[in-house]
Parts: structure tokens; sequence; C-alpha cells
């Protein structure tokens, strides 16, 4: 099941209409206690446009490409796969919030 996609992010306006998804399988690291996969680890990342997906990815601007292909190279060992999936969110058939759930705090 995936996570609740409707949320919306107090710092964003309005809601995205995409949603990149990264999954890493990792060697066996630890144990979960209860349901889920412990090998895996899951990312959502919100995208309002999908030219988005032709810069280069928001950690990669952050800490520059050097660094990436350094934590690439550490973690070689370990991830045993990845994979990047597209969403995109249909207002037309989803139930969105009325209110954002950070705004009532």
């Amino acid at each position: 099941m995936l996570p609740e996609l409707s949320w919306r992010n107090p710092n964003l306006k309005g809601t995205q209409p995409y949603f990149s998804v990264t999954i890493r399988h990792i060697a066996p690291v630890s144990r979960m206690r209860y349901g889920g996969d412990p090998n895996q680890y899951t990312v959502f990342t919100p995208v309002s446009d999908l030219t988005e997906l032709d810069q280069p990815s928001k950690v990669t601007q952050m800490i520059g490409a050097e660094n990436i292909a350094k934590l690439q190279q550490k973690l070689a060992g370990i991830m045993e796969r990845t994979e990047t999936r597209i969403l995109r969110l249909r207002a037309d058939i989803s139930i969105l919030p009325t209110q954002n759930l950070a705004e009532k705090k």
C-alpha cells in the first residue's frame, strides 16, 4: 500500500500533480518487528512539472555531483536495486483533504 499522496506540504502552494517515488532495496542490515520490508526505503518527492525530471535531483543540487558519486560508491556494496516511478495524482478520482493537516496545528 502506498502512503497517503493527498498530504499537503505547508511550504508548497496547492497539491502537486506528480510524485517521484524512489524505492531502494538494500542488503539485510536490520529487522522490522511488525510489517513492512526492513530492507526497503521509499522516498516520495512532489513534482509540480515534469520538466523537473530533466534537472539534477534536489540532493545532487545541494551536495554536488562529486559527493553523489562518492555516496554511490559507499552504497555499492549494500544496494541491491533501485527503482524510480512517476505517479500522477488524479484529483478527479481522489479524496483530497479539505484542509491541510499541518495548518490545523
